[in-house]
């Protein structure tokens, strides 16, 4: 009996999902489609639309259809042999970091990880000489129990 109302229950969720949902009509209205309307669905759309090239054709030469408006806005740096999505998103990293590493406000006593992470960062851009800017960070990292991490 429970097994029977487990699946009933199965039945009426799934039904329910299928009739609140808000399916898209084909070009004819013959058909229909789910269509996902989320805003992380939206965004990755608005992506994909972006990377297109419509003038040109898919047929003859789909990668530039399917690249070439991507390709158009992200040229190749002179300081690199290639780019692409994750190589835009490490750079975003760096300077994300960078912004954040650089504005935290250093203490003295009861140093956290960002704190330290501040700390050395700051000392590294602090000191132009690379000999230099080495002794200092070992300095740090020795001052702060991190010795070990050279």
């Amino acid at each position: 009996m429970r097994l029977q109302n487990l699946a009933a229950l199965g039945f009426l969720l799934a039904w329910g999902h299928l009739i609140c949902s808000s399916p898209a009509k084909s070009i004819d209205n013959k058909r229909t489609y789910n269509v996902c309307e989320t805003e992380a669905c939206i965004r990755r759309a608005k992506l994909i639309t972006e990377s297109l090239n419509t003038s040109a054709d898919p047929c003859t030469d789909f990668y530039s259809y399917a690249c070439g408006g991507w390709m158009a806005k992200h040229t190749i740096p002179e300081t690199k042999s290639s780019t692409g999505g994750f190589y835009l998103l490490a750079d975003q990293l760096k300077e994300t970091l960078r912004d954040i590493l650089g504005n935290v406000t250093l203490v003295e006593e009861n140093q956290n990880v960002t704190d330290k992470a501040a700390l050395v960062y700051n000392a590294c851009v602090a000191v132009p000489d690379l000999d230099d800017r080495q002794d200092v960070v070992q300095f740090i990292m020795n001052a702060s129990g991190l010795a070990d991490w050279h």
